[in-house]
């Protein structure tokens, strides 16, 4: 029998539009997922220990924000899933749980993510200082080619630990042993759900972006004219006030991106349990250890 690979697409879709209440998990989802990279990037680009210190902190700030909506969202996936009402205000005491367990599962997996690089990219970096163009080029192959199956597992683990350890209620070491065997077991319905995932988000955002640049033409044109009739005032307010509304557009939007891709990710795996044949992880997701 075929994953419903669609009809779970369709259902996540169903569920996002349920209740758009939900999307203010998705709008720190969202911005923290952007906040990841802006923080790394400075992280690694400062040298003093006051920067060091702070970015640190400001990482484990954006992660714990980070658990704690990834949680919420889980949660609500699961009661919809249920038929059951998905209040924001219960959903986030719920979900407030899980936020811990799920704030050192994200760390660890972040940590072996930044470990295998390190391993595999340092002696790389030392090769190239030294101009060994050959011995580069070929270590930089065998790396990658270590890495990019070693980056989708680690990268699947950071996605179903969370995921595991909310529905079954797992422990730290269970979550992350059967998020590692969920995504050994089940590797080709992960990599097809996340092409038709970022296929989707490909779009949106082509879609997103193109209708921002066209509701911004309007602005634009009664800003000039403003300008031409000498009101300087009355055109920076304009293109101050049109620019927050679609900032704020595109914050809204892309909050409700991230409430359907978590919603499609839970979905695929109550989907996935069903099918699995792994018997310790089997065992740890059997019915009787949903939590009521």
């Amino acid at each position: 029998m075929p994953f419903p690979y669609s009809a779970i697409l369709k259902q996540a879709y169903d569920f996002t539009r349920h209740d758009i209440r939900i999307w203010i998990f998705g709008v720190f989802v969202s911005i923290v997922s952007e906040l990841h990279f802006l923080l790394l990037s400075i992280f690694f680009s400062r040298s003093d220990w006051e920067w060091f210190a702070s970015i640190l902190a400001a990482m484990f700030v954006v992660l714990y924000v980070s658990a704690l909506s990834r949680a919420c969202l889980i949660l609500a996936a699961q009661k919809l899933a249920n038929r059951e009402h998905a209040e924001v205000k219960a959903v986030f005491f719920q979900g407030g749980q899980f936020a811990k367990q799920i704030f050192f599962l994200q760390i660890s997996v972040l940590g072996l993510m930044i470990l295998a690089v390190a391993i595999f990219g340092m002696p790389v970096i030392y090769l190239a200082s030294l101009q060994e163009v050959g011995r580069t080029v070929v270590l930089g192959i065998t790396g990658a080619a270590v890495l990019l199956p070693l980056g989708f597992l680690l990268g699947f683990m950071l996605l179903y630990s969370p995921i595991l350890s909310v529905l079954y209620k797992l422990s730290f070491r269970q979550a992350l042993t059967m998020s590692f065997q969920f995504a050994r077991v089940k590797w080709k319905e992960s990599l097809v759900m996340a092409a038709w995932l970022a296929a989707i988000s490909f779009g949106f955002m082509l879609a997103t972006g193109f209708g921002i640049m066209i509701a911004g033409v309007p602005i634009i044109l009664i800003g000039q004219g403003l300008a031409v009739f000498g009101l300087a005032a009355g055109m920076y307010a304009v293109l101050l006030s049109g620019g927050l509304l679609c900032v704020l557009a595109l914050i809204v939007l892309l909050a409700g991106l991230a409430v359907f891709t978590n919603f499609a990710w839970v979905l695929t795996v109550m989907e996935l349990v069903k099918t699995i044949k792994d018997e310790d992880l089997a065992k740890a997701t059997a019915p009787e250890a949903e939590p009521a």
